[in-house]
């Protein structure tokens, strides 16, 4: 036999027949340990305080049958042996779940036949363990593919929802270029005329307000004209290393008396260890502008914080974050934040800043993603990399 150290607990009351078996483990060199007991109680103790790996029992105890003693060896494999032969309880044996019957005899012949029942039955226990265990590692296999499946599926429908998303504001950079340069001619034609009537004609206060007013609204124009025309619009200026902390300590510093106005305060958490990034700095600016005026423009006139977060990031790249405490965005507008002219701003926003902001990031080999939620705030979170690509 392949086994070694069958532990067997043998359940019977007649001490001759246990002897016997002893005797003849012994002889034949059975790699069985066994432990005996005489009576239905001292067997229930032994089941509760130790494993067995296989288990006889004698359907005639003194207190008890082995039958009763059945349902507490649990899945232990049992031989159930029986001195008066019967039909009946071999079937009730089988049914209530041994492995096996056999009879005694008064030359004790079942003693020979006993060896080769458990080793037959203990073959089959391996089989059905090994089977389980095949079972469950087919099982965890077919899990742990369903779930690449799904990683990969999302993975998927993400980066062709960005090639739509791209090849949209690639379509619409080249209109609003075009559209940017019919406009361009008329409103310095306006411009000039309203300079013209500003410097030649005799106007009261409130006329010459009004004039003032038309011009500071076609230089707004003319802002939203240069912006159109930067579009998504490769840029012309060489890419340099620069130290993204120290971009937003400059910004934070133009526009720290704003943010005091508004009640706006900021928090840095900067990593010890960033390093510098290649990149267009004015275009580097101009994101990081935005997103600190938007979160700041969140927080309308109730004040909040502002975090901004470096660490670096897998694969030589970096990571910025920009949380607000603001009114954040519902999930309808998420999907369409980074839209040209989409803008969740009642008042002012000509909703071209975060499409300006997306074609940068992503004319840098980057990526800029936002999280939001209702009444918390927002956080975009910005991943370029340190080298410069060709």
């Amino acid at each position: 036999m392949s086994e070694q150290n069958i532990n067997v607990l043998l359940v019977d009351d007649d001490d001759i027949d246990c002897q016997a078996l002893s005797r003849y483990v012994r002889e034949k060199g059975l790699p069985y340990r066994l432990t005996i007991a005489a009576t239905y109680k001292e067997a229930l103790v032994q089941l509760n305080e130790s494993n067995f790996d296989f288990v006889i029992l004698d359907q005639e105890l003194g207190d008890g049958t082995g039958l009763d003693l059945l349902p507490h060896t649990g899945e232990t494999p049992t031989i159930l042996i029986t001195g008066h032969g019967s039909e009946g309880i071999a079937v009730r044996a089988l049914r209530q779940g041994v492995c096996d019957y056999l009879t005694k005899d008064s030359k004790r012949k079942y003693l020979d036949d006993l060896p080769s029942v458990v080793e037959r039955i203990l073959w089959v226990q391996q089989l059905r363990r090994q089977k389980e265990e095949a079972e469950a590692a087919l099982q965890k296999a077919h899990d742990e593919l369903e779930q690449r499946v799904v990683e990969r599926t999302s993975a998927l429908k993400k980066a062709h929802s960005q090639l739509l998303h791209a090849e949209k504001l690639s379509v619409i950079g080249r209109f609003s270029a075009s559209i940017a340069h019919e406009f361009n001619n008329p409103l310095c034609g306006v411009v000039n005329v309203i300079n013209g009537v500003r410097k030649r004609t005799q106007l009261s206060e409130s006329e010459r307000n009004l004039v003032d007013l038309a011009l500071l609204e076609c230089e707004r124009m003319n802002k939203m004209v240069v912006d159109l025309q930067q579009f998504n619009r490769p840029s012309s200026e060489r890419k340099v290393k620069i130290n993204v902390e120290k971009v937003f300590d400059d910004i934070l510093l133009f526009t720290r008396k704003e943010l005091q106005n508004r009640k706006v305060k900021v928090r840095k958490v900067f990593s010890p260890d960033l390093p510098e990034i290649w990149a267009v700095s004015d275009q580097i600016k101009q994101v990081f502008i935005n997103l600190i005026g938007n979160a700041s423009d969140a927080m309308a006139d109730k004040g909040g914080t502002i975090s901004v977060v470096t660490a670096p990031f897998a694969n030589d790249k970096i990571t910025i974050a920009i949380e607000d405490t603001g009114t954040g965005i519902g999930a309808a507008d998420l999907e369409h934040i980074f839209e040209p002219f989409f803008t969740t701003k009642a008042i002012k926003g000509n909703g071209l800043g975060l499409s300006v902001s997306y074609g940068i990031i992503k004319s840098h080999d980057g990526d800029i993603e936002v999280e939001s939620k209702v009444g918390q705030g927002t956080i975009f979170t910005i991943t370029l990399p340190i080298g410069m690509r060709c």
